[in-house]
């Protein structure tokens, strides 16, 4: 069924565990009731629908896990205002578009999880400057471009994986230094590969479109 409506009457809720259920519908623009909210986990239900502004209104969210669910339309612009994000999960559904500039203002962004989704456009320069990150996921979208070079100043990465787009250029060589690297995954594969990556965990290759004006 639907989030049970008692939640939003919780205003001194700070954290909401409600993952893995079966919750279907929409994320109602009630959930602007819980102003208190740290940690929202809402993560691998079937939730439908766009993400509302009203998530974005949660100004002491530090947590927000909507990955695996089946939410359309795009991030919302307004949830880069909350500066107190370390975490922004939003993979595995069908969202849509870019990612959003104001996203910039949450300075202290840990990870960032996107992947799994249908988004495109090129990757902001400016993620280059969020300097505690540690998990980078943007796999198995559509975006496309060169790896900004902004991104060889990000030191604290443990988790980045890239593969599965139509970006081109080169991984950082600085990032090969990086002790707390453990996961880096590119196309780097082939004879011809879209990226260039010196020190990858692993290569992937994008399958070759075939030409139909044969047929």
């Amino acid at each position: 069924g639907a989030l049970p409506p008692m939640l939003f009457s919780l205003s001194n809720l700070e954290r909401a565990y409600l993952d893995t259920n079966n919750f279907r519908g929409e994320i109602p623009s009630e959930i602007s009731q819980l102003s208190m909210i740290k940690d929202l986990q809402l993560f691998s239900n079937r939730l439908s629908g766009t993400i509302p502004n009203a998530v974005a209104r949660l100004q002491n969210l530090e947590v927000l896990r909507l990955n695996g669910n089946d939410l359309t339309g795009t991030i919302p612009e307004r949830l880069g205002f909350n500066q107190d994000l370390l975490r922004i999960s939003l993979s595995s559904n069908r969202l849509v578009g870019t990612i959003p500039s104001l996203l910039q203002k949450s300075s202290n962004l840990r990870r960032l999880e996107l992947d799994r989704n249908s988004l495109d456009g090129s990757l902001p320069e400016w993620i280059g400057n969020l300097q505690n990150l540690m998990t980078l996921n943007v796999a198995s979208n559509r975006f496309s471009g060169d790896i900004p070079s902004s991104f060889s100043s990000l030191k604290h990465l443990e988790e980045v994986q890239f593969e599965n787009n139509s970006l081109n250029g080169e991984v950082p060589e600085e990032w090969c230094e990086l002790n707390s690297l453990g996961l880096l995954n590119a196309d780097c594969a082939g004879t011809l590969p879209e990226v260039t990556c010196i020190c990858c965990t692993s290569c992937f290759q994008l399958p070759k479109t075939t030409s139909t004006d044969s047929l």
